[in-house]
């Protein structure tokens, strides 16, 4: 087989762009970070209608394999106010970082903020099935 000038220049150029790749690559290094787990974050607030006593045995097994999940706090309140309490909070601003309910309280949640001036969009939704 035989190249043409221009099909050899072609597969010198190609080579070359290689080498320099292979070397570039090779000599990268990546910025300095904190190990993950250094990180320190701040609490997480989590209310909801499931029982106290479930969430918690869940949190504490977290906390065997993660000592900042010490930081996870839940508050249980009763699914007869919890939309009265929540939509407050939210209004005064120091809601909830995650609410969990039951999936047919999340439906009924959706129809009330609809209709509301005020929006979950700061407040992740998380739906446990029970």
């Amino acid at each position: 087989m035989k190249l043409r000038p221009f099909e050899l220049g072609l597969v010198i150029i190609f080579i070359l762009l290689g080498v320099v790749a292979l070397v570039v690559v090779s000599n990268y290094k990546s910025p300095a970070k904190a190990p993950a787990s250094g990180v320190v974050l701040g609490s997480v607030s989590i209310w909801g209608t499931i029982p106290k006593a479930a969430v918690d045995t869940v949190i504490a097994q977290l906390e065997l394999q993660d000592e900042q999940y010490e930081r996870v706090s839940y508050r249980y309140i009763n699914p007869e106010v919890f939309d009265t309490q929540l939509l407050s909070a939210l209004a005064d601003r120091v809601g909830p970082d995650l609410i969990l309910v039951s999936h047919e309280r999340l439906v009924e949640m959706r129809n009330v903020s609809s209709q509301s001036p005020l929006t979950l969009s700061h407040c992740e939704t998380l739906e446990v099935g029970m």
